[in-house]
């Protein structure tokens, strides 16, 4: 944890800057149980990364149509409520920051119209997953009910 305090400190004191520029330019002031708290975290996201692609391809190559991706819609019908919020907090919005896909930061009232249009794809993509991981789920509650069995390994391939 006292390697995610200096990492906080360290973002908060440069909020503007991306990671690449963050790692070097306060390299050095990371011992080494920072550096290896802070790779395990690198490495348990990329063994997480490995094994969602897998699951994906063996779903997409088990049920080829018959996958089908969740709704988008929940995420269009949230759009449309927080239209008739009020915007009596417009300008703490505008004081907030958020991450572009190359993980910079800005400010809500600083961005351009072109942060924001980034900001939506990289939101998209993260909807589009989950809605893919949801529906994986679903398919397993189903194939596990069809086949009266406990958990996918007990399936009879």
């Amino acid at each position: 944890m006292k390697s995610k305090s200096k990492i906080c400190k360290i973002i908060k004191k440069n909020p503007n800057k991306n990671g690449q520029y963050l790692a070097e330019k306060f390299f050095h002031s990371f011992g080494k149980s920072d550096l290896v708290w802070i790779l395990g975290r690198q490495i348990d996201q990329y063994i997480r990364e490995q094994i969602l692609e897998k699951e994906k391809i063996a779903f997409l190559t088990s049920f080829g149509d018959k996958f089908t991706h969740g709704p988008i819609n929940i995420v269009l019908e949230e759009i449309e409520k927080s239209k008739s919020k009020s915007y009596a907090n417009f300008l703490d919005i505008c004081k907030a920051r958020f991450a572009l896909g190359n993980g910079d930061r800005v400010e809500w009232g600083l961005a351009t119209i072109a942060q924001h249009q980034e900001r939506i794809n990289v939101l998209y993509k993260n909807v589009q997953g989950l809605n893919e991981t949801i529906e994986r789920h679903k398919k397993a509650i189903q194939l596990i009910k069809e086949n009266n069995i406990s958990c996918l390994n007990d399936l009879k391939l």
